[in-house]
């Protein structure tokens, strides 16, 4: 019986594998107000998939077919993408898909990565609607040859720095705070110092170096645990992040404007010296016993590309140096053979640059909390359960969080009898739906009588959760339009922003904030939005994440239309396409 700790790095989410065979009592459940329970219906049985989608990729500058050029296909309602290649003519197909609303992205080594429907750098493509058993001809992929960053490392005396990791970055709003983000590939420094950072879309970047720690290398690198425990005991000084021009502070780093198909040469700064804090401490139990998890993980929240790793000791001690000043997540897990459960911990750590030593990582296992789907008319879904999870949605708050599944397929399941079960939880979480079919959304959770389907609620200790109720409702909203350009005509390229008036519906993560782009057909559509007041608008270009920016949001209020949107109600939007400042 094996674990595995996977690290979502952009949601610095910790999510425990293991497989068990403990079982699990089914969750107690209470009656939803107003509901009148009814037994389950029979499942729907599923429809054979049939549709087909299908096109070529060639090079925008030569329009010449890219052979093996990668597609990935992702849909919301199914749990994984499919993948495929260009042959020698650019071609490419995907069969037996079931109908659907889809995202394609093409890539090709040098070349720019692009989301079918994409005009600009860094906003969202078009969405691709499957019909049952159709076949898309002609879903077509143009790349423009990526632009170039390159340049000279070299340390404070000048001497080439040989070995460090470069990154191109974007200051981005994700998750509810703006982040500096790579983008792209990271290129390693060589004998001379020099990197080169290709394929990056059009725009504005930020250049640096971000330290990567013995241990961490070698696991990404594919080395087992006698590699990480050789890194770490190699492991010398290192330098903290240094910035293009040559600057420590993220703040005073110089922007890079690169324009398509560019080579910005001669991006040359220097690796500065700094002080690295070092991290030490113990893995304790519940009891206070040393316990030996194989690697403690730090992680940045707003910078996901500093991390850092240190490996346990028998002792239950473990030391990871080269640490640069920062705020961070701590955590590790270890399964517990005989309970059949895993043993998590997530600790805040804030590194100012002097050592830090005594931390105890106290682990624990964490709540259970169990409920059950549920229609709001008492019944059960008409759709089968296998299609639906039920995923609890991490929140800021000053509550670490951790979570764990018994098995990597069960993680959100919803079982025939409608129940759901997640074991060792402990944080802040929203609960929220995937998988739902078209005609249904989520409409409440409750929790002893009480809705708290926008209300975090706080899982401590390993004080068990049940009779939590999720309840689904046919009664959908969907809004849909053709906005106009400024001659009055149906306009080919735009984004919609649609969002509460009420900015405390802002907050992330929100079900009062939408973002659509048009569909095959120039009409946008978004559906399954609360009943409320909002605030809509047409814009030229948004950008990937700038739509959840409560600044952004508070900036578009004179140019947006106003309207009510009642429960089940279908409303037509007559939109203008504008810009800011416009």
């Amino acid at each position: 019986m094996s674990a595995l700790i996977r690290l979502s790095l952009a949601g610095v989410l910790v999510v425990a594998l293991a497989s068990s065979g403990r079982s699990q009592t089914p969750p107690q459940t209470q009656p939803v107000p107003g509901v009148t329970q009814t037994p389950p219906r029979d499942p729907k049985a599923a429809k054979t998939a049939t549709g087909v989608i299908r096109g070529r990729v060639t090079a925008a500058d030569t329009t010449m077919p890219l052979r093996r050029a990668r597609l990935v296909l992702s849909s919301a309602s199914s749990p994984r993408p499919l993948a495929a290649m260009t042959d020698a003519q650019g071609r490419y197909e995907f069969t037996e898909l079931a109908a659907g609303r889809y995202t394609l992205t093409a890539s090709r080594g040098s070349y720019v990565t692009l989301q079918y429907g994409q005009r600009r750098a860094f906003e969202g493509g078009k969405p691709i609607e499957l019909a049952d058993g159709a076949t898309l001809e002609k879903v077509d992929f143009a790349l423009p040859r990526g632009g170039v960053i390159a340049g000279t490392v070299v340390d404070e005396l000048g001497e080439p720095v040989t070995g460090a990791r470069v990154t191109a970055m974007r200051s981005r709003y994700e998750e509810g705070k703006r982040k500096l983000l790579p983008v792209g590939r990271s290129a390693e420094t060589n004998d001379l110092g020099q990197y080169r950072l290709y394929g990056l879309q059009p725009g504005t970047y930020f250049v640096g170096t971000q330290p990567m720690s013995g241990p961490l290398a070698a696991l990404l690198s594919g080395g087992g645990a006698d590699a990480v425990a050789a890194a770490a005991a190699d492991e010398g000084p290192a330098s903290p992040p240094s910035y293009y021009p040559g600057t420590l502070n993220a703040a005073e780093a110089q922007r890079v404007i690169v324009r398509i198909a560019q080579e910005r040469s001669g991006t040359d700064f220097v690796q500065l010296p700094g002080r690295m804090a070092r991290l030490s401490g113990i893995v304790t139990d519940a009891q206070g016993r040393p316990q030996t998890p194989t690697t403690v993980m730090l992680i940045s929240p707003t910078n996901i590309a500093s991390m850092a790793m240190g490996t346990v000791k028998p002792d239950g001690s473990f030391t990871i140096p080269n640490v640069a000043p920062g705020e961070y997540m701590l955590t590790t897990g270890v399964m517990d053979m005989s309970a059949g459960q895993m043993q998590m911990a997530m600790i805040r750590v804030t590194v100012v640059g002097a050592d830090i030593d005594n931390i105890t990582i106290g682990l624990s296992s964490g709540a259970r909390v169990a409920g059950r789907v549920v229609m709001d008319d008492g019944g059960s879904p008409s759709f089968s359960a296998s299609v639906l999870k039920v995923m609890p949605q991490m929140v800021q708050s000053d509550i670490p969080t951790r979570m764990g599944a018994t098995s990597a397929a069960s993680l959100g399941t919803v079982k025939d009898d409608w129940t759901f079960d997640w074991p060792n939880l402990g944080g802040s979480f929203l609960f929220r739906t995937t998988g739902l079919p078209v005609g249904y959304s989520l409409k409440s959770v409750f929790l002893d009588g009480r809705d708290i389907i926008d209300t975090p609620l706080d899982v401590k200790g390993t004080e068990d959760i049940t009779g939590l109720q999720v309840v689904l409702t046919k009664s959908t909203t969907e809004l849909s339009g053709t906005p106009t350009d400024a001659k009055g005509q149906p306009a080919v390229d735009y984004a919609v922003i649609v969002f509460a008036d009420d900015a405390a519906r802002w907050k992330y993560p929100s079900r009062f904030v939408a973002t659509a782009r048009p569909e095959q057909d120039g009409s946008f559509k978004i559906s399954n939005l609360p009943p409320g007041r909002y605030l809509a608008v047409a814009l030229e270009y948004v950008e990937e994440g700038q739509g959840e920016d409560p600044d952004y949001l508070e900036s578009l209020r004179p140019l947006a239309t106003m309207f009510n949107l009642a429960a089940g109600e279908t409303k037509t939007l007559a939109l203008r396409v504008t810009r800011p400042g416009a």
